[in-house]
């Protein structure tokens, strides 16, 4: 079996940030009962001694809560690296190349990618294994897009797996999972999408552009086992409120 290695991507913005500046797109848009340490518990709580953590941190950790977890005694593999990254471009670029370059990361080992502002439903890695094994897609994430069905709706396939539905979708955000190999092959048109002059990544035309020259596709659970932590884009028909209060 392949290794799990998340890399969590992260930044010294304050643990609750419901009031973001203004040029933040999701600006008052968080709920109240955002955590960003209750986020990271998430995908800690199902990990093990199999497994690896990695923390790249965007700027310095002094006196944040991810600073403590150098020293505690944990039962999966930890590795903490700060770097001075200062936008999303350059953050997302950073990690890319830590993926590509880390020895400690296998080819045939899983990656998942995942932004701070993500909330995980307990038993989330074995349905992110559930994925890998089903192999019907080169890139998955277990974040239900609500705007896959309103705003931007497009056909899609639908399959099962051994405990889920899955769909395929166009697009998807920067949390991701795949195999370090696929990430390999593709990797010109994921460091294509970091805009060092905009300070953005554009990641629904990356994966649009994968999928036109690699033949390469993005799934997703119904419903949906990992939500982004914004008002607007809750994964559907889960309580997530109820999610963070047990953590």
């Amino acid at each position: 079996m392949s290794n799990l290695h998340v890399i969590y991507r992260t930044c010294q913005l304050p643990n609750k940030d419901v009031e973001r500046p203004e040029w933040m797109d999701n600006s008052g848009y968080r709920p109240e009962w955002y955590d960003k340490e209750k986020a990271f518990k998430s995908i800690c709580n199902e990990l093990d001694f199999r497994d690896n953590m990695h923390v790249l941190f965007d700027g310095y950790s002094d006196k944040h809560f991810l600073s403590e977890y150098e020293n505690k005694k944990l039962n999966f593999n930890f590795k903490f690296l700060e770097f001075d990254g200062g936008s999303d471009s350059k953050s997302y670029k950073f990690c890319l190349e830590y993926i590509k370059n880390t020895n400690y990361i296998q080819d045939k080992d899983i990656v998942y990618l995942v932004e701070d502002d993500y909330l995980h439903k307990p038993g989330w890695k074995e349905v992110l294994f559930d994925a890998y094994l089903s192999k019907f897609t080169e890139y998955w994430t277990l974040f239900d897009h609500p705007d896959k069905y309103n705003e931007h709706p497009v056909d899609c396939k639908l399959y099962h797996s051994r405990e889920n539905y899955w769909r395929t979708a166009e697009s998807t955000t920067n949390t991701i999972a795949f195999v370090k190999e696929t990430f390999l092959e593709h990797q010109d048109l994921h460091f294509e999408s970091c805009d060092e002059k905009e300070g953005m990544t554009w990641d629904h035309s990356k994966f649009v552009k994968i999928k036109e020259k690699y033949g390469a596709e993005v799934s997703y659970p119904i419903p949906g086992w990992a939500t982004h932590i914004d008002n607007r884009t809750l994964s559907p028909f889960v309580d997530w409120k109820k999610i963070n209060e047990t953590i």
